[in-house]
């Protein structure tokens, strides 16, 4: 039997046939592993906002960083920017960000930590494929 050339590389045809049985196998695991992930997101995102603003120190410290371009830039807590907060800034910009783009509430300033755990249920699933492949 003749190798089939693929994207300029020869491959045997049992290996090719072998793939494509694979990935027909593998696709209701993959319909199932989106609907865990769409109901994580779910569950995750609903009703966000009746946690309130979560810590009200770091929220106070983002509606500062709203206010002043350097409040933002040192993680200001007070308006005048002379205390700034216990986390590096880097940790509030995101939610800065996200509150500038969707508005100083709850819910904008949550949806970053929901959708982190929503994605952390996809690093679960890739680990312990891993584990079961070893």
């Amino acid at each position: 039997m003749a190798a089939a050339d693929v994207g300029g590389r020869r491959r045997e045809p049992l290996r090719l046939v072998e793939r494509a049985t694979a990935a027909v196998t593998r696709r209701p695991q993959v319909v199932a592993l989106t609907g865990v992930l769409a109901l994580s997101a779910y569950l995750n995102l609903a009703r966000l906002d009746q946690n309130g603003y979560a810590n009200t120190y770091y929220s106070a410290a983002v509606r500062s960083m709203l206010r002043s371009s350097r409040n933002f830039v040192f993680a200001s807590f007070d308006a005048g920017g002379l205390q700034s907060v216990d986390k590096p800034p880097l940790a509030l910009w995101a939610q800065a960000a996200s509150a500038r783009l969707f508005g100083f509430s709850s819910a904008s300033l949550l949806a970053r930590w929901a959708t982190r755990a929503a994605g952390s249920s996809r690093s679960r699933s890739a680990a312990s494929r891993g584990a079961r492949a070893r």
